[in-house]
């Protein structure tokens, strides 16, 4: 169980067994992650797009996009994270090591439909400023860890990103939180309409 207050109010997800974070500030995203993905499985089929690799979303969501048969694409700039996710490529899982935001439109052709949820946990904050703002027209929903007033210095670009959204959801639980953002759902009322299960 993963508990976490969304814009003040609590929250309870439950998570896979063996998908539970073990540590209060590593792999905290995971329970809102899960949620998003299993809106968009219930809601529109979509394969995801995650920028930066990590210990804790990437095996979640290639056992996710393996289950269902979608697809899974990590971009990496960082050599050894890439070198690191190759090695563990799955079916319905493609690793890419680009900067490129225009990568994004090619793997959109190639996949055959535009990717329903993003995930943004790159590096720095400034590695992901570009890409949050790239993803946000594109997904049905986009998620965030690691942010926060601090972590992105108040950025007034991305709290203008995060403001035109129609739906918003922060997961608090952690020191840097996690936030899903979407023009098409609900995100908060979900948790009581979508059971926790892929």
């Amino acid at each position: 169980m993963s508990n976490g207050s969304v814009e003040g109010k609590k929250i309870s997800i439950t998570m896979p067994p063996g998908w539970e974070p073990v540590y209060r500030d590593f792999g905290s995203h995971l329970g809102l992650l899960y949620h998003c993905a299993v809106i968009i499985d219930k809601e529109c089929k979509g394969n995801i797009i995650e920028i930066g690799g990590g210990n804790w979303s990437t095996p979640m969501l290639r056992e996710l996009v393996s289950i269902r048969q979608r697809w899974l694409v990590t971009i990496e700039d960082n050599l050894e994270w890439y070198c690191k996710l190759c090695k563990c490529e799955y079916p319905f899982h493609k690793v890419v090591l680009t900067k490129e935001l225009n990568t994004i439109e090619e793997l959109e052709v190639e996949y055959g439909r535009p990717f329903a949820l993003g995930f943004v946990d790159a590096g720095c904050m400034a590695d992901r400023v570009p890409w949050f703002h790239h993803l946000a027209p594109r997904v049905d929903i986009l998620v965030a860890h690691d942010i926060n007033a601090q972590s992105f210095g108040g950025d007034s670009s991305v709290i203008s990103a995060i403001k035109s959204f129609k739906y918003c959801c922060v997961d608090k639980s952690s020191p840097m939180w996690t936030i899903a953002l979407s023009n098409r759902f609900d995100i908060y009322k979900s948790f009581t309409q979508v059971e926790g299960v892929w």
